[in-house]
């Protein structure tokens, strides 16, 4: 990879990028010339596509056609299917350009003949989304950072599993006072409930006296003790706290850190803060709902499937690509009121099916009809807050706005 990227190369490439690179600098000096290749489609998420189609684009080469993610069967002993794309480019600017997508990964593409196409495959000018530490537009932030949530690296026993496990910590009159409900993005998604021993306030006193806390602690201590890393050896002297401690003291938003591609909208939750994220979350303090109804737009979800990294054909959430580089303009204080109160609309909509996970609610065949109402509504406040002159019909002039926001944000 360094041999063939040399300096470009920092590890955010995949071995595929060389063959581009291969061919980009073969035919550079050949004029009407043509490549393509099938493709693993992380080339086109993510970190990946500022390191692989800038350079390209300086060389001289734009994409003339491409195939949006679609699952193909290598024809492999193991039958395996694997996600892919097929990316061709051409030396001549005005050439004719085609886009082939895929609503349903195993079915035939819609074909669209688009001005541009750009390295997210999207129908959008050309832009380039990096990583950001820092929010985007920081003259006017309009949203929190968001973070990991809490990693127990406690193998198992500061978390409680079961019904039974619960009840008996409940019976408990002092461990009762530290169990806290418990979210990863698999119990957030699918409405598992999970709990946890959160003891950042508890007293030697209350650890000692308590059967429960005194032997769960005990054994963390051993766990991490014996562990191989240093680091968590190193957390033994403090074996009733979760290793990485990152929980929110006002409501905020859990992001999962993946979740399936295949809804409309994303599948988060607006939680208060004696409700503890794991790390398999990603937090964002919100304490007014604001951001909660952002990320519940249909522009964030387009956002994140256009620009953001996936795990096969699911959306992988990241906070330095993603939610960072989110082009949302300042709002004023009246569309923000309108914004968070159309959030919480959203929110009386999923509390009229208290039975139904978030998995079960936005599942495509059966979203209920009060809930997709809601988020029309809420769709077309967002919208506006991004600057559309009127409510979108599609997520394809959704990805215009967005592309347009990012390139004047960033200019």
């Amino acid at each position: 990879m360094q041999m063939i990227w040399g300096p470009r190369y920092d590890g955010n490439l995949d071995y595929v990028t060389c063959w581009f690179y291969k061919a980009a600098r073969y035919l550079r000096d050949v004029r009407n010339t043509e490549f393509a290749f099938v493709t693993t489609n992380s080339i086109c998420q993510g970190i990946q596509v500022s390191y692989l189609f800038q350079p390209l684009k300086v060389w001289g080469w734009n994409i003339r056609f491409a195939h949006t993610t679609f699952a193909w069967d290598a024809q492999s002993t193991d039958m395996a299917h694997v996600h892919v794309v097929v990316v061709g480019f051409v030396k001549k600017k005005q050439a004719k350009k085609s886009l082939y997508s895929y609503k349903d990964l195993s079915g035939d593409p819609q074909i669209s003949h688009p001005d541009n196409i750009n390295g997210y495959l999207a129908s959008a000018q050309d832009v380039f989304v990096e990583k950001r530490s820092q929010k985007l537009g920081t003259l006017s932030p309009m949203l929190s950072l968001a973070n990991f949530g809490s990693m127990p690296r406690d193998g198992g026993h500061l978390i409680i599993d079961s019904r039974d496990e619960y009840e008996e910590a409940m019976a408990d009159p002092i461990a009762a006072k530290y169990v806290r409900p418990f979210r990863g993005s698999r119990e957030l998604i699918n409405g598992i409930d999970r709990w946890c021993l959160w003891l950042q306030d508890a007293t030697p006193a209350d650890r000692t006296k308590s059967p429960i806390l005194r032997n769960r602690v005990q054994q963390v201590k051993e766990m991490r003790e014996h562990s191989s890393a240093a680091s968590t050896r190193e957390m033994a002297s403090t074996a009733w706290l979760f290793a990485q401690r990152a929980q929110p003291t006002t409501r905020y938003v859990a992001i999962p850190g993946v979740f399936s591609a295949d809804r409309e909208y994303a599948t988060c939750d607006w939680f208060d803060p004696d409700v503890i994220s794991s790390n398999a979350n990603f937090t964002c303090a919100d304490p007014d709902g604001f951001a909660f109804a952002i990320i519940e737009s249909s522009m964030f979800i387009t956002w994140q499937k256009a620009i953001g990294g996936r795990l096969k054909s699911d959306c992988r959430f990241s906070n330095t690509v993603v939610w960072n580089n989110l082009p949302l303009p300042a709002v004023s204080e009246e569309l923000r009121g309108k914004v968070i109160a159309a959030g919480k609309v959203v929110l009386d909509a999923r509390a009229n099916y208290p039975e139904s996970s978030l998995a079960e609610l936005y599942n495509l065949a059966g979203m209920p009809v009060d809930l997709r109402k809601a988020h029309q509504e809420l769709d077309k406040v967002v919208d506006r807050a991004f600057g559309a002159a009127k409510p979108c019909r599609t997520n394809d002039e959704r990805v215009k706005i967005l592309f347009n926001n990012y390139e004047q944000m960033t200019k």
